[in-house]
């Protein structure tokens, strides 16, 4: 129940995962007595927490989504389909087809496959969300990446079913499973551009740059918005937005109810 409400709390996708697990609890366990009880308690806890979250923020922001939410989203059409599409086959190529094959064939092993019915379907939608948002700006696949443990346990699974093998069979299993995670890890990628990250961290951290370094000097964004139009910053009055003549609304402040309930204003997103 912890784990559900830190789901629909923390991310405004969280009722999704939360959602399913608690359809996968229900059913696993409708027809033990005891373990539906427990069933029902662990999913009216959740429910509280969802009500008492969009109790919140229809009384806040005025919707059951968070203004930030509304900002950044955009309606379904056939570029943002194509760009989810595009994120989850390179995440997938990432992962690699070792894993992969591994991960579906566990589905087979039947002393576990309701375990693997659970991580398949979190895993399944944390490839949904990102699809349904065309992709994500930010690199590393930050969305589905915290997943890649379900992941990884689906595809060990078939190595387990190898147990009362010969020995050589499941160490030549579990070696398959380690090159594949070799694969995702990428470490010569990784030892290549050892070099860099020490001084990308000390450029972030110790090197301010200035907002008019990051832009062409003859361009700002002031020469291409409206009268009323304001730019949308996730990062508090960092580069790129600390700009002369730009009014900016900064992530936090469209948590403001002044803000949140105020007329339609136009909003560039980043």
């Amino acid at each position: 129940a912890a784990g559900a409400a830190l789901m629909l709390t923390l991310r405004p996708e969280g009722f999704v995962y939360a959602g399913w697990a608690l359809a996968w609890l229900l059913t696993v366990s409708w027809r033990d007595p005891v373990q539906r009880r427990r069933a029902i308690v662990w999913a009216a806890a959740a429910a509280g927490v969802l009500a008492a979250v969009t109790v919140f923020r229809l009384a806040y922001y005025g919707d059951f989504l968070p203004n930030t939410v509304r900002a950044k989203a955009a309606p379904i059409s056939r570029e943002i389909a194509e760009g989810g599409f595009n994120y989850v086959k390179d995440y997938l190529w990432r992962v690699g087809p070792v894993l992969l094959l591994l991960a579906a064939a566990g589905g087979l092993w039947r002393p576990r496959r309701r375990l693997w019915f659970f991580a398949a379907g979190m895993v399944a939608l944390s490839l949904a969300v990102p699809w349904r948002n065309g992709g994500d700006w930010m690199r590393e696949f930050r969305l589905p990446a915290p997943f890649y443990g379900l992941l990884a346990f689906m595809a060990v699974l078939p190595v387990c079913a190898l147990r009362n093998s010969r020995w050589w069979v499941r160490f030549a299993a579990a070696a398959v499973c380690v090159l594949g995670g070799l694969w995702t890890v990428q470490p010569g990628l990784i030892l290549r551009h050892a070099p860099e990250f020490r001084f990308t961290v000390a450029g972030m951290w110790r090197q301010p740059v200035k907002a008019s370094r990051l832009f062409d000097p003859h361009i700002s964004l002031a020469d291409f918005q409206g009268k009323d139009d304001r730019v949308l910053s996730e990062w508090g009055g960092g580069p790129g937005y600390a700009l002369d003549g730009v009014p900016v609304i900064e992530m936090w402040g469209l948590a403001d109810r002044g803000i949140a309930t105020a007329a339609e204003i136009g909003v560039f997103s980043d």
